[in-house]
């Protein structure tokens, strides 16, 4: 092969080798796009599953409650055992001691002595250990201890209708407490044994999102603002939930029968230009009524309408002013 040619074929040669260089690198910019444009849509997913999942919480708040409870069962329940120094650690460098027998190597050079000293002194390192141990134990014990006599206590006083055993189990266990961090606070200005009267505060004004987020065929993430009727529908159905939480939670711990419940929100009162709290939902729970519900198909707002109770919606407007139920 003559030098022209030589050149001209390790040229064409170069040629195609740059040819599949910029394919190969159109490739791999194309499978980068591709694994973006992935990655964006599986972020957009998870931002709209995670929003969804926030309104259905709102929504369904009732369907997480306290289980009842068998103060008969929690009355006879065993204490728990005292525990015992049983010395092990001591024990253990005992028997070292004991099963030491010097060497002919520690009975030559004299070592004996100052290996049983070492062994004495391990002893009594060992019985700090073990007391140190027992103490703790000790500590915890009295804890639960204390724990157990409280807990019987209460649920002899819930079994021999005792007032204060309400108020303190209603004290200890703080039904709607992990609300709080949603702007949530409970009181109890009545409790008897037949009937608690409830006061719910709705502190946070922004609990329900102005933008709404949804995922079109592209996969891209459509964001726009909410309908105001459609936020007072998820707000109506969340007060009406913790209303119904509550209940089923009072009625879970207590042998009452009703349940009175006043749901607060701090909003402008028209007459005075001022923010004050103004009840939004009153309600009377009965027991008989909330154990023949389906908790798991009903729809919050419209279950009001099973127990006397004074609510004011609409849909431009949402939650109005009501008067608190008056016992006859």
């Amino acid at each position: 092969m003559g030098y022209r040619r030589v050149v001209r074929s390790l040229l064409a040669a170069s040629n195609s080798s740059d040819r599949i260089s910029r394919s190969y690198q159109k490739l791999l910019e194309k499978q980068k796009q591709l694994e973006d444009k992935i990655a964006e849509i599986e972020q957009n997913e998870q931002l709209v599953e995670t929003f969804n999942n926030y309104i259905e919480r709102l929504q369904n708040i009732h369907k997480d409650f306290i289980k009842p409870y068998d103060w008969v069962k929690i009355k006879n329940n065993k204490p728990p055992k005292k525990p015992i120094n049983l010395r092990k650690n001591e024990n253990a460098a005992l028997a070292i001691l004991n099963e030491y027998t010097p060497s002919f190597i520690d009975k030559i050079f004299k070592k004996a002595d100052k290996k049983i000293e070492n062994f004495k002194a391990n002893i009594e390192a060992a019985k700090t250990d073990d007391t140190n141990e027992y103490n703790e134990a000790l500590k915890v014990y009295n804890e639960e201890f204390e724990a157990y006599k409280e807990t019987v206590n209460i649920a002899t006083g819930i079994l021999d209708n005792d007032v204060n055993s309400y108020k303190m189990v209603i004290n200890m266990l703080e039904p709607l407490s992990d609300l709080k961090e949603l702007g949530v606070s409970t009181e109890y200005p009545e409790i008897t044994l037949t009937k608690v009267k409830a006061l719910i505060y709705n502190n946070n004004d922004n609990i329900i999102p102005n933008m709404q987020y949804s995922l079109l065929k592209s996969g891209k993430l459509s964001v726009k603002d909410m309908a105001v009727s459609k936020q007072n529908e998820i707000y109506q159905d969340y007060i009406c939930s913790i209303a119904l939480k509550l209940a089923r939670d009072l009625f879970s711990l207590l042998s009452i029968n009703e349940v009175i419940l006043n749901v607060k929100n701090h909003m402008v009162n028209t007459s005075t230009g001022q923010k004050e709290y103004q009840t939004i939902l009153s309600v009377k729970f009965v027991r008989e009524t909330i154990n023949s519900l389906n908790f798991d198909l009903i729809d919050p707002s419209d279950c009001m309408k099973n127990f006397i109770h004074n609510m004011n919606y609409k849909k431009t407007q949402g939650m109005l002013p009501v008067e608190e139920i008056q016992e006859n």
